[in-house]
């Protein structure tokens, strides 16, 4: 019985030192919700939010920054820290392994492509480039068949495809030309069996040809479009190259786009890509883009948010942890008093992005 009273009074003599430990607090991510300034110190949206939130709960903790969310979710998971505080989007695959709180922003994810505005006159020359290049291969082409058809027709069919060389040659072309278009004059036809051959196997091989030529210049355009003029939709991604951060809900939408996704480790990695033609687009979340796009008023980008996909943020804990549903309380507390709306409005402004 001694012994059980020593043992209790030993265990409430520990439990105030217990319950008075510090929270480890993992601050991850990047502007403008995290931020570590030249003196280490740690500030933004998501920071301001866990200062009120533990102010509310009177609890203690210590800060430590990493830039990689990632990182920041391994070091919960790990036990390294209790908290990770951020931009960190709720994904299944880290509901798994860790806990979420309610989330205290929601975002939009949204396409980022080079800034064209180059005018009617550059799109003229660009196009044109296009089509003077498939014109020279159609000339090449009618060039090669005219001159066979000569060589075959000249000796039987003088009338038609002349011994001299120039007006020979040009009939041949002239045939091959009205062949390949459906047109048919009557003006000129082969007279030999060979010849005849050759002008019914080349209206298959026009028809091909024609066909190659229309799809690849449909192709040209529409790769013109997407990259003057932004990709509208995930679906305009396929086949293009997309910068994306690794294990994240954007590269989930990459994937299922069947575009080629380029693994970068943030935003600044992306734009670098993206400025010197290694990728094609960059999918990244609204307000990390506007907020650096407002600090890098010299670089123009062409956003375009993506209306039906959003990225819940949340803190998050380890599973079963006892302190989430008292961070969910805090949490609609400050939602409730405003507190939330303005820390939001000190440092999103007017930016993109649905708050909750």
């Amino acid at each position: 019985m001694v012994r059980l009273f020593v043992v209790v009074l030993i265990l409430l003599a520990m439990a105030p030192a217990w319950a008075e430990k510090p929270l480890r607090i993992i601050a991850c991510g990047n502007p403008p919700f995290t931020e570590v300034d030249t003196h280490g110190k740690t500030d933004g949206l998501a920071i301001r939010l866990w200062h009120g939130i533990a102010e509310q709960l009177k609890l203690e903790y210590s800060i430590a920054y990493t830039e990689s969310i990632e990182d920041g979710v391994d070091q919960v998971v790990r036990g390294d820290a209790d908290v990770a505080v951020g931009p960190i989007g709720a994904t299944s695959a880290r509901a798994r392994i860790t806990e979420y709180t309610l989330p205290y922003y929601t975002a939009k994810l949204s396409i980022v492509s080079r800034h064209q505005d180059g005018g009617w006159l550059e799109r003229f020359e660009t196009i044109g480039k296009a089509a003077a290049i498939l014109f020279i291969i159609l000339l090449g082409v009618l060039f090669v068949v005219g001159n066979v058809i000569w060589l075959v027709e000249r000796r039987r069919n003088e009338q038609h495809f002349s011994n001299s060389y120039l007006a020979g040659v040009g009939n041949g072309m002239w045939l091959a030309l009205v062949t390949m278009t459906t047109v048919g004059y009557g003006d000129t036809v082969p007279v030999t069996s060979t010849g005849r051959v050759l002008i019914g196997l080349w209206m298959f091989l026009a028809m091909l040809f024609g066909s190659t030529l229309t799809a690849s210049l449909a192709t040209y355009l529409t790769h013109y479009r997407m990259t003057h003029n932004g990709f509208r939709t995930t679906q305009d991604l396929t086949g293009h190259r997309v910068a994306v951060k690794a294990r994240s809900r954007a590269l989930e939408v990459v994937m299922q786009s069947n575009a080629i996704p380029v693994i970068v480790a943030d935003l600044d990695a992306a734009i670098a890509h993206l400025e010197q033609g290694r990728v094609d687009a960059l999918l990244f979340h609204e307000p990390e883009i506007l907020y650096w796009q407002q600090h890098h008023c010299k670089t123009r980008l062409q956003i375009t948010p993506i209306a039906d996909i959003f990225v819940n943020y949340g803190f998050l804990l380890r599973r079963n942890s006892p302190l989430t549903p008292r961070l969910d309380e805090a949490m609609l507390l400050l939602q409730e008093n405003g507190i939330m709306r303005r820390i939001e409005a000190h440092w999103l402004g007017e930016l993109g992005g649905k708050p909750q």
